[in-house]
């Protein structure tokens, strides 16, 4: 998967038929292998969504809500790249990310990172829609359900975002 990723063909003018095939045939191989592939695969998933979004919605994202050990993969792997994915593919997300906050076991073992995520997605307006992703009312209730770790981890992030900006966050 890694050797794939850094594959010339894998260029800035989209993904040829072929890279996609043998991206297709990492993940037909087994548990284990498969679950390594959507490591990294989550890991570049907004590279991965804008060159090929319909194979990337199918063979990426498509694994939310279907297994929960591949989902555990594609989180872990998401987590990893620790980078807000952009409007249109936090929107798909945000539903996996408000359940993480009443469910730790969600997580990936990354609660910082999910409550970022959610945390930004409140935070922040997408100029397209001038809405933030994440309502206030979605933010209160996810706090409302959420353990103490989690709420701490909000906590933790307005405070270092406050800390970053002069204050002014």
């Amino acid at each position: 998967a890694q050797a794939l990723l850094k594959d010339p063909a894998a260029g800035t003018d989209g993904l040829p038929e072929g890279w996609l095939g043998r991206a297709g045939a990492l993940l037909d191989l087994g548990e284990a292998a498969r679950r390594d592939t959507l490591v990294f695969f989550a890991h570049q998933l907004r590279y991965l969504h804008h060159h090929a979004p319909a194979w990337t919605d199918q063979h990426v994202l498509g694994v939310l809500g279907a297994d929960a050990e591949d989902e555990h993969a594609f989180w872990s792997g998401f987590f990893w790249a620790a980078k807000f994915p952009g409007y249109e593919l936090f929107r798909r997300l945000k539903p996996y990310l408000l359940a993480m906050a009443i469910d730790p076991s969600k997580r990936a073992g990354r609660p910082e990172i999910a409550a970022g995520l959610v945390l930004g997605g409140w935070a922040n307006v997408d100029e397209a829609t001038g809405q933030a992703p994440v309502g206030d009312d979605e933010l209160r209730d996810a706090l409302r359900a959420a353990d103490d770790r989690f709420r701490h981890q909000i906590i933790w992030q307005v405070q270092t975002w406050s800390r970053g900006d002069g204050g002014e966050w």
